[in-house]
């Protein structure tokens, strides 16, 4: 999967660009990276740390409520909206969309 680090690289940085806010809206998928990827999941309780204010939307179902209810604690505000497609974040000055493919066993700081 060559690009996997490329995109979390960009992550990485747009979450440590933001000083004030990120308006996060992700695919069922994507709650489960949040917290599988380490580095992710810890730059989100540094982004809480700092007094961000993060907002997700994403499709909480049976399959990923545990990864929800992680991703909670870690955010201001998760919210359920029915048939998102694709993924994207928004801080007070950038877009993220990052494209990539993730196989779950296959961790993406890996690729």
């Amino acid at each position: 999967m060559p690009g996997g680090k490329n995109v979390l690289a960009a992550v990485l940085k747009f979450g440590s660009n933001t000083k004030i806010k990120i308006d996060v809206c992700i695919d069922y998928t994507r709650p489960a990276l949040a917290i599988e990827i380490e580095k992710i999941d810890k730059s989100f309780a540094n982004i809480k740390t700092k007094g961000i204010r993060v907002r997700v939307l994403t499709e909480i179902f049976t399959d990923n409520v545990s990864y929800c209810k992680r991703l909670s604690a870690l955010v201001h505000e998760l919210r359920h909206l029915d048939g998102i497609k694709g993924s994207y974040y928004l801080n007070e000055s950038e877009y993220l969309a990052p494209a990539i493919f993730h196989e779950r066993g296959y961790p993406l700081e890996n690729t």
